[in-house]
């Protein structure tokens, strides 16, 4: 049950298994040494009004306010969660708000919304993260929407040319870069 994607100087493996109540995605990134790197997984979310982000508070977030509408640079803002930017981030009601961020750190983050599911990178050695596009009806302005995107990440920066030196993944002397995924689901 192996997929592999290669590039001109990469070589990407992921495979699943189901282990713990669970899933897990193994990812295994062949490269030259040094190699650096950013990664996503993009999972975007029917989440309920009264959903909600659990994430241990005082988690580093992360937050690119503009992303979404301006050119580069966008300016980062850091700041503990729930509240980086002073209102609380956790709620998912519509506000028409539209936010990018991410969580430092290897999770769990908890989307509940009656059934939980839980999301924990494993990256040893790695910068993890999970990322989080939280648009509850603010982009894009002319047609606005909803969307609720949830990105376990390797890298603190959504950007791998922009991102300084320790916030991008660096494939190890050994030419490989290996990371998990574990994707668990809870019943109310």
């Amino acid at each position: 049950n192996a997929l592999t994607a290669s590039g001109r100087d990469f070589r990407l493996m992921r495979s699943f298994r189901s282990d713990r109540g669970g899933l897990a995605a193994c990812y295994r990134l062949e490269a030259a040494p040094g190699f650096r790197f950013v990664w996503a997984a993009h999972m975007l979310l029917d989440v309920s009004e009264t959903g909600r982000l659990v994430v241990e508070p005082g988690t580093t977030s992360r937050v690119w306010p503009d992303h979404w509408r301006s050119a580069e640079p966008v300016p980062v803002v850091e700041g503990p969660w729930p509240s980086p930017l002073g209102a609380p981030l956790d709620g998912l009601t519509s506000d028409a708000s539209a936010l990018f961020f991410m969580l430092l750190g290897p999770g769990p983050v908890t989307v509940a919304d009656g059934a939980q599911l839980t999301l924990r990178l494993r990256a040893e050695g790695q910068p993890a993260a999970i990322a989080i596009w939280r648009n509850l009806g603010g982009w894009p302005e002319a047609s606005p929407y909803r969307s609720i995107g949830v990105e376990p990440a390797i890298g603190h920066h959504y950007d791998r040319d922009l991102a300084a030196a320790g916030d991008v993944g660096i494939v190890t002397e050994t030419g490989v870069a290996e990371w998990e995924l574990e994707i668990s689901e809870a019943q109310p």
